[in-house]
């Protein structure tokens, strides 16, 4: 019975020790209790810091015909359209590093106005022969900027407190949804109202972004993420005579992600 039982014992040693053996081999950061979830996603909330419209203006002028047509173009975003919202997610590929993906909708709004002086005016009489017509357009469009960034910590997502974060990608802003309604006057005499719209350069204007920011986490794990991004824009979404979108954004955004 003494021996049966020293032979059990026997044998059931070497798999302890093998256990033993397989958790000291055991990466230390696997040992280490986690701070920072390796995904986590939720709602993102964004302001610019400048209207995506530029306000602008140009003259054209021509001979043959004679016409002189004077183009301008403003923002009319109400400050409420200069907030967005959206939703982001978090994957951390290394204990410092993590990719990020963010999509966020704005609304805009912009006017145009086309004054044409068409004719020549005859200089012996004391009536004007030429024709004046005055074109307004106001236009409200959707956007909805995709981006897709690397993203580096000060701190291993093992380690407890606040971390700095910098960060760097690429982004595609898509544009729909664009509705415009143009009035014309005609020496003076106006009518109403055309529903085309204003036409598009890019649909899909590329991007390149740059941001830095923070992320605080509490004892229930909900992570709060403020940061500012600067994005230049490769192309314009709108670009024709005085409508043109704004190349160079500055965003500042706040996250609550879990």
């Amino acid at each position: 019975m003494v021996l049966s039982s020293l032979a059990l014992l026997a044998s059931l040693l070497p798999a302890q020790e093998r256990k033993t053996e397989s958790a000291a081999q055991e990466p230390e950061y696997l040992k280490r209790q986690v701070y920072i979830r390796r995904f986590s996603a939720g709602a993102t909330l964004a302001v610019y810091g400048f209207k995506p419209m530029i306000d602008g203006s140009t003259t054209n002028d021509t001979a043959n015909p004679p016409v002189i047509s004077d183009l301008s173009s403003k923002g009319t975003d109400p400050f409420g359209h200069r907030f967005g919202g959206g939703i982001t997610a978090q994957f951390m590929v290394k204990p410092k590093y993590a990719i990020v993906a963010t999509g966020i909708y704005h609304k805009i709004s912009f006017q145009d106005i086309k004054d044409n002086i068409e004719g020549i005016d005859n200089p012996n009489t004391t009536a004007d022969e030429r024709t004046f017509i005055t074109d307004t357009s106001n236009t409200s469009a959707r956007l909805i900027d995709f981006s897709l960034l690397f993203r580096r910590y000060d701190k291993d997502r093992f380690t407890k407190g606040a971390r700095w974060f910098f960060e760097g990608g690429g982004a595609v802003r898509h544009v729909s949804n664009i509705r415009t309604s143009t009035s014309t006057v005609l020496n003076g005499t106006g009518s109403c109202c055309k529903t085309t719209p204003v036409p598009v350069a890019h649909k899909n204007a590329r991007g390149v972004v740059g941001g830095i920011g923070a992320q605080f986490v509490d004892d229930f794990g909900i992570h709060l993420v403020p940061e500012v991004r600067y994005t230049r824009w490769l192309d314009r979404n709108f670009d024709s005579f005085a409508t043109k979108s704004r190349r160079d954004q500055i965003e500042a955004m706040v996250s609550i992600t879990f």
